[in-house]
């Protein structure tokens, strides 16, 4: 620092002119405002002037104060209108966003529920069809049962006729009864098949039965048998992989026997890797 006001100690030392304060004997009177928006708001002075002194220009610093008052309210009230429109509009939009989200959600709900009704309306439609597939197919399954059942007694029944015939006219007695034997047991089993007897076939099955759901499953197209929606198809089995066939094993050199060629390696000093590398 310079060791007296105005003058330098170095030659590269910057030293600010001294100064000194002398009273004019003018009367000065400054009057400012900060903004409070980082930047210097309202500024006025007043000073004697060779005409009018400091004293005889008291109304007009109040005129200016009054002016600056009246300029700060309305700046106020511009300012809080402002504000306040600021705040109805985003009132408003989140309003309009409030209606727009429920008008939205309130259509996904009629569509789900348009869409769950066509839903229904489709299953109940392949159930109805499915229905009588699956009855009609039912009652053919056991009337084509019935029909085996009842040639297969009618065959059994005529082949015990032919065995009861040659037991008559057999000479052995032994043998006769053993034919026998095996007549009645025929008969026996021809009664148990047949479908015309009392209380078996036909009889113990109702014609109108309702189809089970696997019944009825093999007519739904893909429907669920008992739930108005898509089953989901049975996972494709994936194809085993097949077992990669063996490796050859590679080439030994003639008369060389170290395990380190199956590796890509190579005789050679360390450090030179394209002599011993391959």
């Amino acid at each position: 620092m310079p060791t007296q006001p105005g003058r330098r100690t170095y030659d590269w030392q910057r030293v600010n002119p001294a100064h000194r304060l002398e009273p004019s004997g003018e009367l000065e009177l400054a009057l400012s405002q900060d903004s409070g928006y980082g930047y210097h708001g309202w500024k006025k002075a007043w000073s004697d002037t060779a005409k009018k002194p400091l004293e005889d220009q008291i109304d007009s610093v109040f005129r200016a104060l009054k002016a600056n008052a009246e300029a700060e309210e309305k700046a106020r009230l511009a300012r809080e209108a402002e504000q306040q429109r600021q705040r109805e509009e985003r009132e408003r939009q989140e309003e309009e966003r409030r209606r727009r989200e429920a008008k939205e959600q309130e259509e996904r709900r009629r569509q789900e529920a348009e869409e769950k009704e066509r839903t229904r309306r489709e299953w109940e439609a392949a159930i109805s069809v499915a229905t009588i597939k699956a009855v009609d197919a039912a009652r053919v399954d056991r009337f084509g049962t019935a029909l085996a059942q009842w040639r297969a007694a009618g065959e059994m029944r005529s082949f015990c006729t032919a065995l009861d015939e040659a037991a008559s006219v057999s000479d052995d007695p032994h043998e006769a009864e053993r034919i026998r034997e095996w007549s009645a047991w025929g008969k026996a089993e021809a009664n148990r098949l047949d479908p015309t007897v009392a209380g078996r076939g036909l009889t113990a099955h109702n014609l109108h039965a309702e189809p089970t759901g696997d019944q009825l499953r093999p007519f739904l197209d893909g429907w669920h048998p008992q739930r108005p929606e898509k089953e989901k198809p049975p996972k494709k089995e994936e194809p085993k992989a097949e077992a990669e066939p063996p490796q050859p094993e590679p080439e030994r050199r003639r008369n060389f026997t170290d395990e380190r060629l199956a590796q890509g390696w190579r005789y050679g000093p360390r450090g030179r890797a394209q002599w011993w590398r391959r």
